[in-house]
């Protein structure tokens, strides 16, 4: 979901190992099957919501799936239209995007009556942290990308963390699965961060793309099988 333009105020990637020749060939082909998955993925929590409508959590997952395919909208957009005027706001929409899908990775997590600590205090934490992340993102213009990398990190693992005490209440299963793309977002964030060479937006969107194939696993297990026939 990250994409940084060439130069030190927007280019492609972070410095200038943009994509070219066969590595933004790749690139493309994956943020392509980021957003065919994304549109699934909300078509599935939409179909769950209308086929069973007394689900606990489907109004949780309808809004982690539309974080996810706003996500997945943003960064493709700001990689397809390279010559497009307004490029430098369609790269503020993709950064700010992420802190849109962490938070809306998490809501489902909170949106349930298995603890009550897992709440309106843990959706206020995520939703406010999340909020302040994007407004930073939004008003500075230029400049500061790998500060919001170590953010996004930050945020997405201190929300794993503040479950600590609740991780009794979830069920193995989907925390296994939100632990794994968690691992897998740290790993590409990491490569990306150094940006060695020209393959580092298709590694990172790569990492993306795993990652949230291993979260969207792990929130439709945790809001449509019982945690007691998981654990």
């Amino acid at each position: 979901m990250l994409s940084f333009e060439g130069n030190r105020a927007y280019s492609s990637c972070m410095s200038g190992a943009r994509p070219i020749g066969l590595s933004r060939t790749v690139n493309r082909a994956i943020l392509t099957a980021m957003l065919t998955f994304s549109g699934a993925a909300f078509t599935t929590f939409i179909c769950l919501a209308l086929l069973q409508p007394n689900l606990p959590g489907r109004i949780a997952g309808l809004i982690y799936g539309a974080s996810l395919l706003a996500c997945a909208a943003c960064s493709y957009a700001y990689t397809r239209y390279e010559t497009a005027s307004l490029r430098w706001l369609l790269r503020h929409f993709d950064h700010a995007a992420i802190f849109l899908l962490i938070a809306g990775t998490y809501t489902p997590f909170a949106d349930t009556d298995i603890n009550p600590s897992l709440g309106f205090h843990f959706l206020y934490l995520v939703w406010g942290l999340a909020s302040l992340g994007i407004a930073l993102r939004l008003l500075l213009r230029q400049g500061y990308d790998r500060f919001f990398v170590g953010l996004y990190l930050a945020l997405g693992w201190l929300v794993v963390t503040s479950m600590r005490g609740d991780v009794l209440h979830v069920a193995f299963l989907p925390f296994a699965f939100l632990a794994g793309g968690g691992i897998v977002y740290t790993i590409g964030a990491v490569i990306f961060a150094f940006d060695a060479n020209r393959w580092t937006d298709a590694v990172w969107h790569g990492c993306v793309l795993t990652a949230a194939c291993l979260h969207f696993v792990a929130v439709l297990t945790f809001i449509t099988i019982p945690q007691t026939a998981l654990s």
